[in-house]
């Protein structure tokens, strides 16, 4: 299934809107702040875009989806990290935050057998 609309994640399993979510936004940071109304607004570096991630990687956790101890432990501290009040209270999201999202999509969906398929 091609998935061009986002609205089409619903219907994938978790690795592939794990790997959409990695591969169909960018991890430049713009020096403009890009809102929902951009026009161009496929940017990792977006709030929004890490609310997508959280959605997906807390309903992965949540229902068991990720089954080794050690990749569930690093998503539960992702997860809280960027649910806490100092990410939100955080004026830009940093290069770093985007490296560590695109490391936990990987050693999530990378090997094939950090989540359920």
């Amino acid at each position: 299934m091609t998935i061009e609309n986002k609205d089409d994640l619903r219907f994938l399993p978790i690795p592939q809107k794990l790997q959409w979510l990695r591969d169909k936004y960018s991890d430049e940071i713009p020096v403009e702040m890009i809102s929902s109304l951009s026009p161009n607004r496929a940017f990792k570096a977006r709030k929004g875009w890490f609310q997508s991630l959280i959605g997906v990687l807390g309903y992965a956790i949540n229902r068991g989806f990720i089954t080794r101890p050690e990749v569930l432990e690093e998503a539960r501290v992702f997860f809280d990290r960027y649910t806490s009040e100092e990410f939100k209270r955080q004026l830009r999201t940093t290069a770093d935050d985007i490296a560590q999202a695109n490391r936990i999509i990987n050693r999530i969906i990378g090997d094939g057998i950090g989540c359920e398929k």
